[in-house]
């Protein structure tokens, strides 16, 4: 069987109802620094997750192709410096990112391609 996971990285998942997601995320915060946590579309970026987890008192920034390249690099600039604690974006930023404070990485829905 090969090995799907780098060593030092514990990969889980969680089989959660459609409507128990963001509550579930919310319970996950007091344990975690700094997440990523990723979306298939721009509007459960930008409507769900965002403005429910702002709703919850989450410090969070979106990031989505819509936005304007300097916005996102202001917002991923932020991110890196601890200025919120979740970058929720698309899979926009799937490639390239370091961020040694990221603790945890969260698909929050199936990618709609491989």
């Amino acid at each position: 069987m090969d090995e799907l996971t780098l060593k030092g990285i514990t990969q889980y998942y969680a089989f959660v109802e459609e409507r128990q997601k963001v509550h579930c995320l919310n319970t996950l915060f007091s344990k975690i620094n700094q997440s990523i946590i990723f979306c298939n579309s721009v509007n459960l970026v930008e409507q769900l997750l965002a403005k429910k987890m702002t709703e919850l008192g989450c410090s969070c920034f979106c990031i989505n192709a819509k936005m304007l390249k300097n916005h996102r690099n202001r917002g991923f600039h932020d991110f890196q410096n601890s200025a919120c604690r979740s970058l929720v974006c698309t899979g926009l930023f799937t490639r390239g990112i370091d961020i040694r404070a990221v603790n945890v990485v969260i698909n929050f829905d199936f990618p709609k391609n491989s």
